[in-house]
């Protein structure tokens, strides 16, 4: 099931903060996975580098966390 609250949230609220905090990160993006049921936010670098952080059953704040805690 994709979660378009959280796809957005991440897409055009939290990559904009997270790039003004961090030069280094190019992109945050959603992606669920299905054969797990897991949900995650990728960062990806620009210089190449990715980290995936789970997210799943987070809450809007929860979701800050964990990318800050990642970065």
């Amino acid at each position: 099931m994709f979660s378009m609250d959280k796809s957005d949230f991440i897409e055009f609220s939290l990559q904009p903060f997270i790039q003004r905090l961090d030069e280094g990160v190019e992109s945050l993006s959603y992606e669920y996975d299905d054969g797990i049921a897991e949900e995650y936010c990728n960062i990806k670098y620009k210089n190449g580098y990715k980290h995936r952080v789970c997210i799943t059953a987070d809450s809007e704040k929860a979701i800050i966390n964990d990318v800050l805690k990642a970065l």
